[in-house]
């Protein structure tokens, strides 16, 4: 239900409460006569097409590549079984306040790869390929047979923000 207000010469403003979820609706308008008949108002209903919002990091996540949902405790979980050489990988999906899956790139983030020290410095690095469609393939490689850690990080406007995914 959306409240309208007369402006002027037949011209109204309308105010609509904000729909969480992206995708395709359809705005019907009506104009109610002094009976309180509803009447279409030309053109409507109108296609409205509601686009994902900017990627937040507390809501983008792992979408493939070791995502797992814990039997005891239901929870999602990240783990990783890599072979000592070989480059392994992760996508993570940029997504917004919302949930909804961002589907452009262009969001920056930063990985590091943590753990044994006696890591070679280049297996520190994480490299982040953005896919373009709001996927970030993340791809590392580590010399040596360890448990590590990789640190995820989204860079905003304000800084950045610390998401630990793994």
């Amino acid at each position: 239900e959306c409240n309208s207000k007369y402006l002027d010469e037949g011209l109204y403003s309308l105010m609509c409460p904000a729909v969480s979820t992206a995708g395709k609706y359809q705005l019907d308008v009506n104009f109610a006569d002094i009976k309180g008949v509803l009447t279409p108002i030309r053109f409507s209903p109108f296609d409205v097409v509601i686009h994902p919002g900017h990627a937040t990091p507390e809501t983008t996540e792992v979408s493939s590549g070791g995502l797992e949902v814990d039997i005891g405790t239901g929870q999602k979980v990240v783990r990783f079984n890599s072979h000592v050489g070989l480059f392994g990988s992760f996508v993570v999906a940029a997504k917004d306040m919302f949930a909804n899956e961002v589907n452009v790139g262009g969001n920056r983030f930063i990985a590091r790869v943590k753990g044994d020290i006696n890591a070679e410095p280049s297996d520190r690095l994480v490299r982040v390929i953005d896919q373009g469609n709001g996927h970030y393939t993340f791809a590392y490689k580590v010399s040596y047979a360890s448990s590590y850690q990789i640190d995820v990080a989204m860079l905003t406007n304000s800084g950045i923000h610390g998401e630990y995914y793994l």
